[in-house]
């Protein structure tokens, strides 16, 4: 049976966050860059899928929560100053449903838009060697109520900067290896009065990408989270992230200009919130 009360707040708080919750995920090779001029678009598809939600790396509750997200995302590549960017939006709609039979709790609509920036400090492609520096914006313009238990948006402004270091291995080895931080302002609209408040929140994502064949790749990886604890109305929540995930991902290119990525995920270890598993889809077109 089950029980959407039994729910800790680690929970509640990451559901009610939207889909970034966990900072800026990064798709395998995205830190190589496109030739200036280039224009992309992107759309992609998560489904995520959990039974096991964990407090102080103890299972505490086996709530079904689904979650269905879809991004659309442009970008466009230019020089300025010598230097290749991608000013870039990312605009995210969510659909979560927690509980069970007859004791449902869900919440849908537009999440809060991101706006993003990298620039490429090293950009060598005789050598396979690029290194990028992204600032992300992530507006709270997203649907919010604060008395909901959930919410696509997060009535919050968040701050991500994050580094991206791309080597090539060999001739058909590729390593990525990508670091945030996000910082959050607090929530001053929760529900029952108050304000959330929220720590920095780190990442790190390690991958590796091989060239099966010409316009095909398969990617392993690793994606670590940890930080983020959060205060409620000064009340700390006890609830510091310290999340590893396990990525498989194969891509591969429909002729010169569109691309099909299919992505598999698992959480390993989970010592605050939901462990999930999912997957994700995207198409993408080069203009």
């Amino acid at each position: 049976m089950h029980a959407t009360k039994l729910l800790p707040a680690a929970v509640w708080l990451a559901l009610a966050a939207g889909p970034a919750v966990a900072g800026i995920n990064t798709d395998p090779l995205d830190y190589v860059p496109a030739p200036a001029g280039t224009t992309l678009a992107a759309i992609y598809y998560q489904n995520n899928h959990s039974s096991s939600q964990y407090a102080d790396g103890r299972q505490v509750a086996q709530n079904s929560i689904q979650a269905d997200v879809g991004i659309a995302r442009f970008v466009h590549y230019t020089e300025l100053a010598g230097f290749r960017i991608a000013p870039q939006v990312l605009l995210p709609a969510v659909s979560v449903e927690v509980g069970g039979k007859g004791n449902t709790v869900s919440a849908d609509g537009i999440s809060d838009p991101i706006l993003g920036l990298p620039v490429w400090l090293v950009n060598r492609p005789e050598q396979r060697l690029y290194f990028a520096v992204t600032p992300y914006l992530h507006l709270p313009l997203g649907r919010y109520n604060s008395n909901r238990p959930l919410n696509p948006g997060d009535n919050r402004w968040k701050l991500t900067l994050q580094g991206g270091l791309s080597v090539g291995l060999g001739e058909k080895t590729t390593l990525d290896v990508i670091g945030d931080a996000q910082w959050f302002s607090d929530n001053r609209d929760i529900a029952g009065g108050g304000h959330l408040a929220q720590k920095a929140l780190y990442s790190l994502q390690p991958q590796l990408t091989y060239q099966l064949a010409p316009g095909l790749t398969s990617s392993l990886g690793v994606y670590h989270v940890w930080g983020g604890a959060t205060q409620v109305r000064g009340v700390d929540q006890h609830d510091r992230t310290r999340t590893t995930t396990a990525l498989g991902t194969v891509s591969y290119w429909l002729g010169k200009t569109d691309n099909l990525q299919f992505q598999y995920r698992a959480d390993t270890e989970v010592k605050n919130g939901a462990k999930t598993h999912g997957l994700q889809l995207r198409f993408l077109h080069v203009f």
